[in-house]
């Protein structure tokens, strides 16, 4: 049964038989479809898709297995990769092969990267349920409250409820082929996918990502000596203090990530009523454009919230917007150039943005502007799907989401329609990117990254001027 994002998984057994009286009873004809793509079926004559015939008890046993992170699990391994890689998830193994192949790339760091995605993809790789011939990478991803189910053709984004749902009728099916059998081997594995949610509180934040010794040593501090790791553990994706945890697990020493995490817990919750409407009249205007990329989806909500502001053109002030719809931005220092900010909304916190003001971008008054009005686009558009409750700025990611954010902080802080009108033929490239760099508040670099973007029509010379501005030193200072 397809969902009405496009995907299903089907299976069709030919004879009805008990289980208990075949040898083989999960064989069968799967049909998977992901949008309009069928990654592992070949299409007859009409363009209908031919079933592929063979035993699905690997399938049954993978999606037993990998449940709790497909269920938790909203971790990305791309800054295990160090530069990002594309934003479809099935095709990160390739990519990363071809890194790996490199000669001048470190043979140690392969090595590690090559087993961390390993086992990132075990658990999110459908494909690894497959029998023992190799179909095309399937690779489920948790986004917030949706999932991204990906092929080598492309992606599709659900709820992730819609997707568990399918998955769970899958393995219903599988199952329930199973009862009656008197083989241990079936007795267990059915066990096994009916206790797919039941675990200890460490179970799921290991599948949610956390690390587990982290989370002790931060509960043992004197800041978190009355945080209880079981606060929302049902689903760790809606605790704040769990989120930043783990997205900063690796960045952080114990100490400073006790401090943000002590930060976090005195957030209240604040009403924000004019925040909440225009993000509700921003989210509608995207419905139209689901299809579309991400960052041109940014593009889009900005214009949306200028227009909104009444503000079409001329600068946009981030803090002074912020200050007006009741949403606080406190200042820290946590000793690390590494994460910029931390947002959290939702669950009984802010919402909020904590700065850090050692972060290597929002340390510059542009890269702050630039910080801020990416966090922005998180409030606008993301806080009831993608990024439920918490959001770390300043990690690299390649996800929908944020390439969204930063295209949304780019358009709200220099419209590209100013962009265009003084970017012209003959014009002094260098000249007018710090001329609209000064005017709007914004880093050189951001205004000549935009300017690429922005499809405007320039000669060589121009596109290579924009190409040495984009050059410049990251820290949007």
């Amino acid at each position: 049964m397809a969902t009405d994002s496009g995907f299903s998984i089907d299976i069709d057994f030919s004879q009805d038989v008990d289980a208990g009286s075949r040898q083989r009873p999960l064989d069968g004809g799967l049909v998977l479809k992901i949008g309009r793509w069928l990654p592992w079926n070949e299409q007859d004559e009409r363009g209908q898709p031919v079933p592929d015939q063979d035993c699905w008890r690997s399938l049954l046993e993978w999606m037993s297995d990998a449940w709790l992170y497909l269920r938790h699990d909203t971790t990305e391994p791309l800054r295990l990769l160090g530069k990002p890689l594309s934003n479809n998830p099935a095709l990160w193994w390739d990519e990363a092969l071809d890194r790996w192949d490199s000669p001048d790339y470190d043979s140690d760091r392969a090595s590690k990267e090559e087993s961390d995605l390993v086992d990132w993809l075990n658990n999110h790789d459908i494909s690894c349920g497959l029998p023992e011939k190799c179909g095309a990478r399937v690779v489920f991803l948790r986004v917030g409250a949706q999932c991204m189910v990906s092929c080598p053709d492309g992606s599709v984004t659900l709820g992730l409820e819609e997707a568990l749902t399918e998955l769970t009728r899958c393995g219903d099916t599988l199952a329930e082929r199973l009862r009656g059998s008197t083989l241990p081997a079936d007795q267990a594995l059915v066990a096994r996918w009916k206790s797919r949610d039941n675990t200890s509180v460490e179970g799921r934040l290991a599948a949610f990502g956390a690390n587990v010794q982290v989370l002790r040593a931060l509960r043992s501090s004197e800041a978190l000596a009355t945080w209880s790791l079981e606060l929302d553990a049902v689903d760790p994706n809606a605790n704040p203090l769990l989120l930043a945890a783990r997205a900063c697990q690796d960045e952080l020493p114990t100490d400073i990530l006790s401090k943000l995490l002590a930060q976090i817990r005195e957030i209240r919750e604040r009403p924000t009523p004019v925040v909440d409407e225009l993000a509700r009249k921003v989210t509608a205007s995207l419905r139209r454009s689901s299809r579309t990329k991400p960052f041109r989806q940014g593009y889009m909500a900005a214009a949306t919230l200028r227009s909104r502001l009444g503000a079409a053109t001329g600068a946009i002030d981030p803090v002074e917007l912020l200050d007006r719809w009741n949403v606080a931005v406190q200042h820290l220092q946590l000793g690390t150039e590494v994460i910029d900010a931390v947002a959290c909304w939702g669950g009984g916190y802010g919402p909020v943005i904590l700065v850090n003001d050692d972060g290597r971008h929002a340390q510059g008054t542009n890269g702050l502007r630039a910080t801020l009005a990416h966090e922005i686009g998180h409030l606008m558009v993301d806080r009831w799907d993608c990024v439920p409750v918490c959001d770390v700025s300043g990690l690299r990611s390649r996800l929908p989401h944020e390439q969204r954010a930063n295209a949304f902080a780019a358009e709200l802080l220099v419209p590209q329609d100013e962009i265009k009108r003084r970017l012209i033929p003959g014009c002094q490239v260098t000249a007018v990117v710090t001329d609209l760099a000064a005017e709007y508040g914004a880093s050189r670099q951001l205004v000549a990254w935009h300017a690429t973007n922005s499809a405007t029509e320039l000669d060589s010379r121009a596109k290579g001027a924009l190409r040495d501005l984009c050059d410049e030193d990251d820290t949007w200072s």
